[in-house]
């Protein structure tokens, strides 16, 4: 299990944090099975300073970092528009992280917030091609229920739409 844990709500101030976090965490997830380019395009897009000033501002998300011995590993994205499910828009954590636990961390994060805000589900996209994800999500009580599309660049890629009731 992890040791020398901390977990801390982000802010509007943690753009610049957030923003080396994520590249670096997709890179590390993704970067060897996507073409440079579209690697590239979504990188640039989806992670701009600009882009997580206004996810970390909007009142429908909440950040948590995840850093261990003092050094930022991974975060988490949950967003969260007043119904009964809760959305886990991101749970990434650097490649030297995984498998230590801190996964469960964050998802056990996820979980206690979906209680505390009365939800009666949690509900994540995967891709396809991530069966060491998917396994992981399976453990925590994730069932498959349907299948969208991910654009990474110009790439469009299946993802499955996985639920886990909150009991």
């Amino acid at each position: 299990m992890a040791a020398g844990y901390e977990m801390k709500k982000m802010g509007s101030i943690d753009a610049v944090l957030l923003k080396e976090l994520s590249c670096r965490t997709f890179s590390d997830a993704f970067g060897t099975d996507n073409n440079p380019s579209d690697l590239a395009m979504f990188l640039e897009t989806a992670y701009s300073t600009a882009q997580l000033s206004k996810e970390l501002a909007d009142p429908q998300n909440a950040f948590w970092l995840y850093e261990e011995n003092g050094q930022p590993a991974g975060y988490l994205m949950l967003q969260h528009d007043g119904g009964t499910c809760l959305h886990l828009e991101r749970i990434y954590l650097s490649s030297g992280y995984q498998g230590r636990g801190a996964g469960k961390i964050l998802m056990e994060k996820a979980v206690s917030t979906a209680r505390d805000l009365g939800c009666s589900t949690l509900q994540l996209g995967v891709w396809q091609r991530n069966a060491r994800a998917i396994a992981f999500y399976e453990r925590e009580g994730f069932r498959i229920t349907g299948e969208t599309t991910f654009l990474v660049g110009s790439d469009p890629q299946s993802d499955w739409i996985m639920v886990r009731p909150i009991d």
